[in-house]
Formats: structure tokens, C-alpha cells, sequence
């Protein structure tokens, strides 16, 4: 089932184009008061406008979002590009879904394969995120040096909040 998912401006389009450029987050919901965060391989689906993760029923992982459906997702690729996604997240064990996205790397973690009535889905619906797309690491140092010698403010990047 595809969400009805609006016509997108450029800025939308390039936190899409961000998102599905990194393999992992960190998925942080609530446990009670306090936040919990566990690094996830994320499925980004953009026509869906949605972001996926595979993980086992029963876990800490459901119970949280059971409880709390709130969660943030930091993306990062360690330099230049970053994101921030605020949205809801569902549990869902749909098997044809599962078949969807399931991956070798799926296959290590549950190798009775897509049909395992362990594998659920976590689908998160972005509703505010935001996005920092900046210089490499060496144009970033240039442009730090140019701004101390000239007592300008270096432009480091884009960076963009959105309403989803």
C-alpha cells in the first residue's frame, strides 16, 4: 500500500536524495522518560515517503514504540552530509512487505529468510526533519582558513528544515 505522498519542492527532494544516500541511523524512541538510540540499517522509500528497518518481534524496539510511536533518526556519513527525522513509527509483520525488503544482508540476521514469524517492520513517517549538506572536508578547511584571515563567516553548506 503506497501512501498518497505530495509533490515535492527542491528541498524536499534533496533531503530524499540525503536520506537514501546512508545505509544506517540511529533510531531513538522513548523508554519511559529517558531516550533509548540503537544504530539500524534504514530502508528509505521515497515513493512511499516513508523510512523502513527490519527487526525481531518481542524486542525492548517494539515495546518503545508500542508505547510511544514518537521517534528521531540521526543520519550522518561521519564528514559532510547529516540529517535529522522526526516522525511516527508503526510495527508491522505484513510478509509481502518483509519479501520487499529483504536483503543477503537480512538473510545473515534471520536465516529462516522473509517468512520468519520473527521479522516485523518498523515503518517510519517523517513529519519534520531537517538536512545539513556541506564541503568536503578539505574545501571545508580552505573556507575555514579564507574566513579567519578576511573576518568573514565561512558558508559551510546547505542546511534546510522542513515540514514533511
Amino acid at each position: 500500500m503506497t501512501a498518497n505522498v505530495p509533490p515535492m519542492d527542491d528541498t524536499i527532494k534533496k533531503f530524499w536524495a540525503i536520506i537514501s544516500s546512508f545505509r544506517n541511523c540511529m533510531l531513538v524512541s522513548r523508554h519511559g522518560s529517558e531516550l533509548h538510540g540503537r544504530p539500524m540499517a534504514a530502508l528509505v522509500r521515497q515513493a512511499e515517503g516513508c523510512i523502513y528497518f527490519l527487526t525481531d518481534r518481542h524486542t525492548v524496539k517494539d515495546a518503545e514504540i508500542s508505547n510511544n510511536p514518537n521517534v528521531y533518526l540521526a543520519f550522518s556519513d561521519g564528514g559532510s552530509k547529516h540529517a535529522s527525522v522526526y516522525g511516527m513509527a508503526t510495527l508491522d509483520d505484513n510478509k509481502s512487505k518483509i519479501e520487499k525488503l529483504w536483503s543477503p544482508a537480512a538473510q545473515a540476521f534471520w536465516p529462516k529468510g522473509p517468512a520468519d514469524s520473527d521479522v516485523v517492520t518498523i515503518r517510519v513517517t517523517p513529519e519534520r526533519a531537517e538536512y545539513w549538506d556541506g564541503s568536503n572536508a578539505a574545501i571545508a578547511l580552505v573556507k575555514l582558513a579564507f574566513s579567519a584571515v578576511t573576518g568573514s563567516r565561512p558558508h559551510l553548506g546547505e542546511n534546510e528544515s522542513l515540514v514533511l
